[in-house]
Order: structure tokens, then sequence, then C-alpha cells
């Protein structure tokens, strides 16, 4: 947990999909979250992490699913925008945003390699959480 200024907390929870881990674990970490989602009262919104690479998985869509029926604001950090030409960026992008049903104004490209996104990244994030506020 990280107390931002007094002002609100970031929860870095776990990742449950491409982690070098079993299966097992990795069922472990996707019950960690829902249960932290389903049962949290004081959240607000989501940071969701998303890799460019990879088509979302079962336990993304059961991520999804939580948030959908939580009503919890959702912003999509697409990750590691550098490891996909960028021609193929945008397709890749689109591909994410309907298989998890979220909409173009909530997604932010990054990549932590060339800093590409970051700097919008930290805008989107204090606007996010100025507006769950």
């Amino acid at each position: 947990m990280f107390d931002v200024e007094g002002r609100y907390y970031v929860v870095d929870l776990p990742g449950y999909g491409y982690a070098r881990v079993s299966k097992a674990d990795r069922e472990r970490f996707l019950q960690l979250m829902a249960g932290y989602l389903q049962q949290r009262p004081t959240l607000r919104g989501v940071v969701w992490l998303l890799d460019i690479r990879r088509t979302p998985s079962d336990g993304d869509h059961a991520i999804a699913a939580i948030f959908e029926e939580r009503g919890v604001p959702v912003l999509a950090a697409v990750t590691k925008a550098d490891k996909v030409a960028r021609g193929r960026q945008a397709a890749r992008v689109a591909d994410i945003l309907e298989s998890l049903g979220l909409d173009q104004e909530q997604v932010v490209v990054t990549s932590a390699h060339t800093k590409a996104g970051i700097e919008e990244l930290r805008n989107a994030v204090e606007q996010f959480v100025t507006e769950a506020t």
C-alpha cells in the first residue's frame, strides 16, 4: 500500500496472468484479487495494467466482470508498447479494449523502457483519482 501525499492510497495487487508460477498459484492470485475487489468498500477505482502483447485471458475477463459488477471506474494502462511495432499498436489496443468491454477514454498506452505515455499516465491517474473521490 502506498499513501500518496495523504490524499489517497494506491494498492498494488499481485499479477494473476503471465507470472512464472504454477496454474494453481495464478488461480490463488486471481481469487485474492477478486476477494479484495468485491469486499473493499472504499475502493474508488482501478488502474489495470494490461500487456499489449497479450490477448486478454480468462482471468482478465473474470476481473472485468467484477469491475462491471462493482461499477468501479477502470483506467487501463496498456504496457510494453515498445515491444510491438508502432503500426500494430492501435490495432492491439483496440482488440484488448473490445475484448474487455472498455472504451478508448479508459486507456493510456505506455512503455517503461522508452517512457512513452508515462507522463500521460500520471496525469490520467491524477484526473482519475480526483473524479473518483
